[in-house]
C-alpha cells in the first residue's frame, strides 16, 4: 500500500506494517502490491464531531 497523508511524504506499507493519521488530516490509500491489499482501521470519534468529512 501506498499512504498519502497531506503535509508528509507518501509511505510505501509493508505488509503488517502501523500508521497513524492525525485527526482531520487528508488522507489516501492506493494498492500498489501483486495481490489485493487490506487494511484494517480503528477510528477514535470526538463526541459531537462527524467521523468523515470530504474535501476536494
Amino acid at each position: 500500500m501506498e499512504m498519502m497523508i497531506k503535509g508528509r511524504p507518501t509511505l510505501t506499507l509493508p505488509a503488517g506494517s502501523p500508521f497513524l493519521i492525525p485527526p482531520r488530516t487528508p488522507h489516501n490509500a492506493l494498492d500498489v502490491g501483486l495481490e489485493t491489499g487490506r487494511m484494517l482501521s480503528t477510528y477514535i470519534v470526538e463526541v459531537g464531531r462527524p467521523l468523515a468529512t470530504f474535501t476536494e
